[in-house]
């Protein structure tokens, strides 16, 4: 299937929501490339000789500014259903910041997916008691 070029601010994320129990849809625009330069630059800062890791916060920050739309009925606040569309009854001028309140869990999925082409499909984890993980060591140069 063929990549689509032509910009458009309705692509949409669909989410399986653990807390809900529900479905969540998320609609996003592509980045620009300025954007995914600016996440790129946001994720990783270096203070001296330390590299620090930012890119959680970057995915979250990053995901919320290419946010475009909630899908109606996904998301209650006090108990009262919000929209992103104004034409709602529903609507609520403030909906991406009640998003980013308490939904970073999603704007994390949303980030990773847009920002760093990482998919989630199936993923599991296995662990095993007593198992070490050795740590990271620093590459010698040659």
């Amino acid at each position: 299937m063929p990549r689509e070029l032509k910009r458009t601010d309705r692509n949409q994320l669909i989410l399986d929501d653990a807390i809900s129990g529900g479905k969540i849809v998320l609609f996003y625009r592509f980045p620009e490339t300025s954007e995914r330069v600016a996440f790129q630059a946001a994720a990783y800062k270096r203070d001296g000789d330390t590299l620090i890791d930012s890119s959680d916060q970057a995915i979250i920050d990053s995901a919320i500014v290419v946010l475009t739309a909630i899908r109606d009925g996904d998301f209650t606040y006090d108990g009262k259903k919000i929209s992103s569309d104004p034409q709602s009854e529903d609507y609520r001028e403030d909906w991406k910041e009640c998003v980013a309140e308490t939904g970073a869990d999603l704007l994390t999925v949303l980030g990773r997916v847009v920002f760093m082409g990482v998919t989630a499909k199936n993923a599991t984890l296995k662990m095993v008691k007593g198992e070490e993980v050795p740590p990271f060591r620093k590459s010698s140069a040659a």
